[in-house]
């Protein structure tokens, strides 16, 4: 996460200095920004290739995460060594599901299906969002109850970490509690 700091420049920086960075353009070609990845040679000789984002408090709705709360990574490039700071899983499962309710492509479901896979084998609970703006985690309810009114096998998972806790129990039609506490924000009359 990048403190007032231009994620572009620092991509760059990593793409110049570094080994295994390499930037490509954005797959929506009406955009203009760079997807940094990041290619390496696993045991065995297996390639594998991870996507690298760059995040700005403030941008595309990315929440201020306390420094405290961040693991450090250390990489050494030719010319120096960096330690970048690592968003904590909980505050990276909500942006990528804020993502995923943007746009809706399979690409960002199967992202956010593995990303929450991995929140459940790794302790990820209801006291995890409680460091993060409420407006945001209540967003993420919201979102995440429009998930699994779509995808109705994922309601048991999301509940696994606490996404709903302290809200209510299971309603017996989360797409149908969704559509009313969405139309209720938006002010809209629904039609059955």
């Amino acid at each position: 996460m990048a403190e007032n700091g231009d994620a572009a420049a620092l991509k760059r920086l990593l793409v110049k200095n570094g080994q295994g960075f390499t930037l490509e353009d954005a797959w929506d070609k009406t955009k203009t920004y760079k997807i940094m990845f990041y290619n390496t040679t696993l045991a065995l000789g297996q390639h594998r290739r991870w996507k690298v984002d760059i995040l700005v408090p403030g941008d595309a709705n990315i929440p201020f995460v306390s420094k405290k709360k961040f693991r450090y990574l250390s990489i050494t490039l030719t010319t120096a060594t960096f330690t970048l700071p690592c968003i904590p899983l909980a505050p990276l499962l909500l942006l990528k599901l804020q993502s995923w309710h943007i746009d809706r492509n399979d690409k960002q479901r199967k992202d956010l299906v593995k990303l929450l896979y991995l929140a459940i084998h790794s302790g990820v609970k209801g006291s995890s969002f409680r460091s993060l703006p409420p407006e945001f985690v209540t967003a993420a309810r919201i979102q995440a109850l429009d998930f699994t009114g779509i995808y109705t096998g994922t309601y048991e998972e999301w509940a696994k970490i606490g996404i709903f806790e302290g809200v209510y129990s299971k309603p017996v039609c989360v797409h149908r509690v969704y559509t009313l506490f969405y139309a209720a924000l938006t002010d809209r009359n629904l039609q059955d």
